[in-house]
């Protein structure tokens, strides 16, 4: 309750982890979870802070976040889900951080993981809808999007570097520490190659 109130407090935006928290309650206690009481506890305390301290601030969230003319015009822009993807596919995970993400959302899901990254992504999705407008402006505003990016990846990578699936690949004639140190490398240089045009300057 503690933390959870601290992350929203710190950023309105951490409610979206409500979602994957709220079913990773439910892959514990399947349809009890609305006879736990403890549930209700964390739920409606963790939220109460948040709720007080916007009400003391006079801020109507309703209007801010979701009846902002601003927000809804720019849903209906292009550039903004051009703007989004550039970010997050460039300067937030790297183009080869993507591409290892994409693979591992592409792998089978596990039956001990369940949904959760997948209603992970969906409510850091839904977030960046609601908040269009601060979205389209500022850049860390996808970093939400780094850890659960960051496990699919890891999937990706995981199943790339197991022995007994690397012995059985195309690139079983390849040394795997080379290999993996030669996409460390690529890391590195595709990070370089995107930053480099943010610090061109006029004098």
């Amino acid at each position: 309750i503690i933390f959870t109130s601290l992350a929203f407090l710190l950023k309105l935006t951490s409610v979206y982890l409500l979602l994957p928290l709220l079913y990773i309650a439910y892959r514990k206690h399947k349809n009890k979870i609305f006879l736990k009481l403890s549930i209700y506890i964390f739920f409606f305390s963790s939220i109460l802070f948040t709720l007080l301290w916007y009400y003391k601030t006079s801020i109507n969230l309703v209007t801010f976040l979701v009846t902002d003319e601003s927000n809804l015009t720019m849903l209906l822009q292009p550039i903004f889900y051009r703007r989004i993807l550039e970010s997050v596919s460039i300067f937030v995970l790297t183009p080869l951080g993507a591409f290892s993400a994409i693979l591992g959302f592409l792998l089978p899901i596990s039956k001990k993981e369940g949904y959760l990254l997948h209603l992970w992504l969906l409510a850091i999705i839904a977030y960046t809808l609601i908040a269009a407008k601060a979205n389209f402006v500022h850049y860390h505003y996808q970093l939400p999007f780094v850890p659960v990016f960051s496990i699919f990846a890891a999937k990706a990578m995981d199943r790339f570097v197991r022995p007994e699936i690397w012995k059985a690949s195309i690139f079983s004639k390849l040394n795997l520490n080379i290999t993996v140190g030669f996409i460390l490398l690529l890391v590195l240089i595709t990070s370089l190659l995107s930053i480099k045009p943010l610090y061109n300057w006029n004098p």
